[in-house]
C-alpha cells in the first residue's frame, strides 16, 4: 500500500518534536496531544505516533526508576549504614558513575530509536519499537463513564493503604451499574491490579521488616539483603503510582491503557475498553 507523502510527513513530525525538544515528561504530553489530534486525519501517522508514545513512556519510566535508585545510593552517607562496611566509599562511587552511565545510555537509546522511527515513517513502513503497550486506539466513551473509569485508579492513589484500598476498589466495582460497561471494566481491572500488586508489595515489606528485626545488624550479607529489599520496595511503590497515574489519564481522556495483571481472558474478545 502506497502511503501519501502528507501522511508520512505527519508521522515524521511525531519523531522530530522530541529530537528538537528533548525534555522528559513534556515529550509525553506533547506526543499524547499530537496523537489525539491526528487520529482522525491519518491512521498511518496516528499508529506511528502511538508506538512512539509507548516507547517514550517505557524508556522514561525505567530511566526514572533506575536514576531514583542511583540517587538513593548517591545519598548513602546521609542514610543508615545497614551494617555495610565502607558504605560511603563504595556505593557513592558506584552511584557517581552510574548516574552518567544510565543517563547517557537512555539518551543514546532514545535518539537511535527515534531516528529509526523517523526513517521508517518517511519510507512508508510500519515500526514497532520494544515498549510497554499502554496506549491503544479505542473509541472515546461519554464523559461521565470516562470519569467513572478514572475514579477506579484515583481512589487507591488517594488511599494508599494495603487491603483497605483493595476493599474500597472491590466495593466500587460492585456499585458501578452495568449501563456503564467501560466504567465497570475499569473497576474490575483495578481490582485485579490492586490484588496482585498489593500482595507483592506487602510481601516485600514483610520480608524487609523480618530481616531488620531478626538478623544481626552488624552482619554484612543480611544487611545487603535488607538494602536490596528496601530498594525493591521503593521501586515497586514508584512503579505502582506511575502505572496507576497512566491508567487514570488514559481513562479520563478515552485512551486504552492495558496495565500488567489486568487482562481477563474471558473478556479478551469483548468490545469493551478495559483500562
Amino acid at each position: 500500500m502506497d502511503i501519501p507523502w502528507k501522511d508520512r510527513g505527519t508521522a515524521a513530525v511525531g519523531y522530530l518534536v522530541p529530537i528538537i525538544m528533548p525534555i522528559p515528561g513534556l515529550i509525553l504530553l506533547v506526543l499524547y496531544i499530537y496523537w489525539r489530534v491526528i487520529q482522525k486525519e491519518s491512521a498511518y501517522a496516528a499508529e506511528h505516533t502511538r508506538e512512539h508514545l509507548n516507547f517514550q513512556f517505557t524508556l522514561q519510566l525505567f530511566t526514572f526508576l533506575l536514576l531514583g535508585i542511583n540517587a538513593f545510593l548517591l545519598w548513602g552517607p546521609a542514610l543508615p549504614d545497614f551494617g555495610i562496611p565502607a558504605w560511603s566509599a563504595y556505593l557513592t562511587l558506584f552511584a557517581g558513575f552510574g548516574f552518567w552511565v544510565l543517563g547517557g545510555a537512555a539518551v543514546l537509546i532514545a535518539y537511535v530509536f527515534m531516528l529509526i522511527g523517523l526513517i521508517a515513517s518517511l519510507s512508508g513502513s510500519a515500526w514497532t519499537p520494544p515498549s510497554l503497550q499502554l496506549f491503544a486506539d479505542v473509541e472515546k466513551g461519554p464523559l461521565p463513564e470516562r470519569l467513572t473509569a478514572a475514579a477506579a485508579w484515583l481512589l487507591p492513589m488517594l488511599v494508599p493503604v494495603p487491603l483497605l484500598s483493595l476493599g474500597l476498589v472491590y466495593a466500587g466495582s460492585l456499585v458501578v451499574p452495568p449501563a456503564m460497561p467501560e466504567g465497570k471494566a475499569a473497576w474490575r481491572s483495578a481490582v485485579r491490579f490492586q490484588l496482585i500488586t498489593q500482595l507483592m508489595l506487602v510481601s516485600l515489606l514483610t520480608a524487609m521488616l523480618v530481616m531488620m528485626q531478626l538478623v544481626d545488624p552488624a552482619a554484612f550479607f543480611p544487611s545487603v539483603i535488607t538494602l536490596i529489599l528496601v530498594l525493591l520496595l521503593a521501586l515497586g511503590m514508584t512503579t505502582w503510582y506511575v502505572l496507576m497515574g497512566t491508567a487514570l489519564l488514559g481513562a479520563a481522556f478515552g485512551s486504552r491503557v492495558q496495565l500488567p495483571f489486568t487482562k481477563n481472558r474471558k473478556e479478551e474478545d469483548a468490545h469493551v475498553a478495559d483500562y
